[in-house]
């Protein structure tokens, strides 16, 4: 403890001085200056005391925890936000222990606690308590902690001028603060006094409705939390918050208004976390890449992003760089594979104009997602290879992306040319090959367990898809509108989730009854598809026998679904099933022993009239929510499922939905 006050100011040389510092101060002002620095290492020193002791707590608690966990839960409130619950007598003794330094001003609770030493203080809203806190913040000259609890009955519209009044006279009163939690405190603006609070540390304005920040901010200069979430109407930040010197954690995440950072955010050179999330940022001014400390930056759905720094790649201790989500991304800076701590990198664009290209992937080892968008403009499939995606043992998801857009251009281009047709289809029959090349020289590590494919240009898929991936769980196939044939992926043992969707040329489906651990399957847009026969089930000792919802949307010449293999189970945990927008088929397989929810269309009137009695022993009774005209009824009964009555009027209800399961 001493080193860490030796750290601090230089205790035994001070010591020695100070008989000579004090015959040398011959004015009251030198004293006062002097004072107030020997006050200042005093506050600096109970806040280390603070640390410390908060510290041993968290260390004492981890350890009670991990040998019982009677008297403390982890739960979740309606937000998703996960908080600690304790036991009612240990709350009762936290407050008896924590003794005159801990105050909570909640009317509905009788608790009223006034002392002079406060140094923590809580206040729920309500109207009645107002005149409490008052009194409170001009007796607790020492209040450390002021923390705002947001109640579902709170302070009128017509009283947020006495809110404004109490944050007033805490910023004129209690100068020594150090933390203030005001998260959705009834305010528009901040109080220009907030000057006063020179030893404040953590400041929570989130989900209020803050404007701007005062100018008069810079002089928080021992601020090292800033949290501002949720503020719908913050635009920007002002010039002077580069003066946060000290700051650690800037939170602006879901601000959805607020447009650009000021220059003056490349002066915070403590700063190691950034939190832009869904905001309509445009922009990241060059000067964030002097932040030579910053390791997270949060950019996930910050959908009006169209470029970053150019000079990322100066910023070498960055481990974190969320990019999903950014749909309007054109590119990425050259040389971020200089950055050799880079672990998160959900989003990599790659552009004819940027010098970032796959290549800069094969020095960073990236873990959990990484999708790589516009692949088109690989134009080497030696960088697919160089990637090295197959060494990159910590990656979990990833998502290949071609864009369609190009490839429509491309097609266009061909055939508007005259003289120079024949270059130009040999241009575009290069490019279709390359894609094949491309997504081969991408095989990932054995890992993974999820893969995304959308646009792919090629016409087959590479072998390591059926063979080098034992660990995939969720497999989805979009927009691959050349492919006619499909993987075999019946060696994918722990596949679970399978989404087919937008396959024109696709014309029969690979034996996915053997996929042994699949529970949910997608068929969509198989325009080409006309049956599910024996190839579909292909298991001699039962097909689909964990799947739990099975989908079929829009499969327009699908005619045929037949039964599994004679004398073998099919479907035996089947629960939800939605054949939809199938216009021809006309037979389902003979049972479905546990479907539960089953959807149709109104449309589909050969198939709803074509349903066996006791097709669906579990179904539950329905009326369908969506019918409101008399003419359509649907009757079931719980134990066995038929159509008393189908009675139906495309031409009032087209595509009407008949869900089984909303009683």
């Amino acid at each position: 403890m001493v080193d860490k006050f030796g750290r601090l100011t230089p205790v035994p040389t001070e010591l020695k001085k100070l008989a000579g510092t004090l015959s040398a101060i011959r004015d009251e002002k030198a004293l006062r200056g002097w004072l107030r620095r020997l006050k200042d290492v005093a506050y600096d020193i109970d806040d280390l005391l603070d640390e410390d002791l908060a510290k041993n707590r968290k260390r004492s608690l981890a350890d009670r925890d991990s040998r019982t966990t009677n008297w403390m839960e982890q739960t979740k409130n309606y937000t998703g936000s996960s908080y600690i619950k304790i036991h009612d007598q240990v709350h009762d003794l936290a407050q008896s222990t924590s003794g005159e330094e801990c105050s909570s001003i909640d009317i509905a609770n009788n608790r009223r606690d006034i002392y002079p030493m406060i140094r923590y203080s809580s206040f729920v809203d309500k109207k009645e308590a107002i005149p409490l806190i008052l009194e409170i913040l001009n007796k607790a000259k020492r209040l450390r902690t002021f923390y705002f609890v947001k109640s579902c009955n709170g302070v009128p519209i017509e009283e947020e001028d006495t809110m404004l009044k109490i944050l007033e006279t805490l910023f004129s009163r209690v100068k020594i603060l150090r933390a203030l939690y005001l998260r959705s405190y009834p305010i528009k603006e901040l109080p220009i006094s907030v000057s006063n609070l020179r030893h404040l540390r953590y400041l929570n304005l989130s989900w209020t409705d803050l404007e701007t920040l005062p100018q008069s901010i810079r002089f928080l200069q021992n601020l090292q939390f800033l949290n501002l979430e949720g503020c719908k109407f913050l635009k920007e930040l002002p010039d002077s918050i580069g003066n946060l010197s000290k700051l650690l954690t800037l939170n602006l995440e879901s601000c959805v208004r607020f447009v650009s950072l000021p220059t003056s955010i490349g002066h915070l050179k403590s700063l190691q976390t950034l939190n832009l999330g869904y905001t309509e940022i445009e922009k990241l001014p060059e000067s964030l890449c002097c932040l030579s400390d910053l390791r997270s930056i949060n950019l996930q759905g910050c959908s009006s992003l169209l470029e970053l720094p150019e000079n990322m790649k100066d910023m070498t201790r960055l481990t974190n760089l969320h990019t999903g989500n950014c749909y309007k991304l054109t590119g990425m800076p050259s040389g971020i594979g200089r950055l050799s701590r880079l672990r998160e990198l959900p989003l990599l664009v790659l552009s004819e104009k940027s010098d970032c290209g796959l290549t800069e992937l094969s020095r960073l080892n990236l873990e959990g997602e990484l999708c790589i968008n516009k692949l088109e403009n690989v134009k080497d499939f030696h960088q697919a290879r160089n990637a090295h995606l197959k060494e990159k043992h910590g990656l979990e998801s990833l998502e290949l992306s071609w864009s369609l857009d190009t490839y429509k251009k491309e097609m266009e281009a061909c055939e508007r040319a005259t003289d120079q047709a024949g270059r130009s289809g040999q241009d575009l029959f290069r490019a279709l090959v390359l894609a094949e090349n491309v997504l081969e020289g991408l095989q990932p590590h054995e890992n993974l367990t999820e893969l995304r494919i959308q646009g792919y240009w090629g016409r087959t898929f590479p072998q390591w898809l059926e063979q080098s991936l034992p660990n995939l769980a969720q497999l989805q196939l979009y927009s691959c509108f050349r492919c006619k044939t499909l993987p075999k992926i019946s060696q994918l043992r722990n596949l679970m989730c399978l989404y087919l969707g937008k396959l024109p040329a696709v014309e029969s489906l690979p034996p996915l009854g053997q996929l042994p651990s699949l529970i949910f399957l997608h068929l969509e847009s198989l325009l080409a598809v006309k049956s599910l026969g024996s190839e579909f089930y292909a298991a001699s000792d039962g097909a689909f026998l964990k799947l739990e919802s099975l989908e079929l949307n829009y499969m327009p010449q699908l005619e045929e679904w037949h039964d599994g293999p004679a004398g073998r189970q099919s479907f035996p945990r089947l629960l939800r099933l939605r054949p939809l927008d199938c216009p021809k088929l006309t037979v389902l397989p003979s049972s479905f022993p546990s479907v539960e929810r089953l959807h149709l269309c109104a449309d589909d009137e050969l198939l709803l009239s074509s349903l066996p009695s006791g097709a669906f022993p579990n179904l539950k009774a329905n009326h369908p929510p969506t019918c409101k005209d008399p003419q359509v009824k649907v009757i079931f009964t719980a134990k066995n499922w038929s159509p008393l009555l189908l009675s139906f009027s495309p031409v009032l209800l087209p595509r009407t939905f008949l869900h089984s399961s909303d009683i």
